[in-house]
């Protein structure tokens, strides 16, 4: 079964997405905060990692190049961003720093956001650069 982390600090679409990948048969583990997504990343291997692009008073990009640079047991898992910044800086430097793909959070429902999650573990077993 693949293990999914989400990051979100918004605790409706926590739930939401929670739900809609337990409906397509991964494990789920769901934090609101960077420490403790962050503690987890350390601590666990994952097929995927969604995070949130932006969080309130929190540096997201140190937590992607957190994942691709410190050796991690996820530094080749796929990293799937939400974000509501539908282009800009911060969504390049994402891809930049080792996201594997942006989406943008109010076009995207919780199903087409595992299907792309699906997708991007299918054909990405392990991190490329942009």
């Amino acid at each position: 079964m693949k293990r999914v982390l989400i990051v979100d600090d918004d605790s409706d679409l926590l739930k939401l997405y929670k739900q809609a990948f337990l409906n397509a048969s991964f494990l789920v583990d769901d934090v609101s905060t960077i420490p403790s997504a962050e503690k987890l990343i350390a601590s666990k291997k994952y097929d995927l990692i969604l995070l949130d692009l932006l969080f309130p008073s929190t540096d997201t990009l140190s937590t992607i190049r957190f994942i691709r640079n410190k050796n991690t047991l996820n530094s080749e898992t796929p990293i799937l961003v939400l974000t509501n910044l539908e282009t800009g800086e911060k969504t390049k430097k994402a891809l930049e720093y080792g996201a594997n793909e942006c989406l943008f959070k109010v076009t995207q429902t919780p199903g087409a956001i595992t299907k792309t999650a699906l997708r991007l573990i299918g054909n990405n077993h392990s991190y490329t650069n942009h």
